[in-house]
């Protein structure tokens, strides 16, 4: 972006001065891992363009510690985080997450790039809803109602490069999807909140609908749920602390 601006500057002159305030990236995180494991992000770069072996350690979402040596694909970036898409030893492809990944060595051990007909990136993501591209499952049509301000959102807005929308009678506007049912699918139904519906499939409608009992068991009518005082110190005037869980996401 720094580049495009200076070389702008230098066409135009003073004409296109405070590019940095005319033109702005609006950063949605951002990856976590960066500024700190620069040098291992130029590590995981130089392997995937000298077409080497990737060895680091990797912590998964659910803990679990690894040491994996693959061979590195592609660079993704997905909700502005970085992803390595590499080859495994079993053959299967599947995304790292990069800020996970720790003790990145691009070793001396070379292999030999696939062709596109052997791999492309646009083929694995194809049928994905999201960066996951390793669940198991078939790929189904989803079709979701939304009403309300979402119904003229789904107009102008693309989810899925297999998206399809169809305005309804009564102003609901029907989207359509052709992807694999993750938990990233269930996670963008209950974004909508209220306006939404699952139509189909069967099993993504009560999956939606599971999660949200549990949610609103969260949320009880008369008020938040705080952990009563001790008694340990009746006098104290203390009471303890609302516990904390852990999420379930590493």
């Amino acid at each position: 972006m720094r580049d495009a601006r200076d070389y702008l500057l230098k066409l135009r002159g003073a004409s296109y001065g405070d590019l940095d305030r005319k033109f702005f990236f609006a950063p949605k995180g951002g990856e976590y891992a960066l500024p700190e494991a620069r040098e291992e992000l130029d590590e995981t770069i130089d392997a995937i363009l000298d077409g080497r072996v990737l060895r680091f350690a990797y912590r998964h979402n659910d803990g679990r510690e690894e040491n994996l040596s693959v061979r590195p694909l592609t660079l993704v970036i997905f909700n502005q985080q970085f992803y390595v898409l590499a080859l495994r030893a079993d053959g299967s492809t599947y995304c790292y997450r990069f800020a996970r990944m720790s003790n990145v060595d691009a070793t001396s051990e070379a292999f030999e790039y696939p062709t596109k007909n052997q791999f492309d990136p646009q083929v694995v993501f194809g049928p994905s809803f999201g960066i996951h591209i390793a669940l198991p499952g078939p790929v189904e049509d989803v079709e979701v109602v939304v009403s309300g301000p979402w119904a003229n959102f789904a107009t102008s807005h693309r989810w899925h490069p297999s998206q399809q929308v169809e305005l309804r009678s009564d102003g609901t506007v029907l989207v359509k999807l052709r992807v694999r049912v993750c938990p990233e699918v269930q996670s963008w139904v209950l974004g909508f909140g209220e306006h939404a519906e699952v139509l189909r499939p069967q099993s993504l409608r009560k999956q939606v609908a599971a999660r949200i009992e549990k949610a609103a068991m969260i949320y009880p009518r008369s008020g938040p749920r705080v952990a009563k005082a001790g008694r340990d110190h009746p006098r104290s005037g203390r009471g303890s602390a609302p516990s904390r869980r852990r999420s379930g996401h590493g």
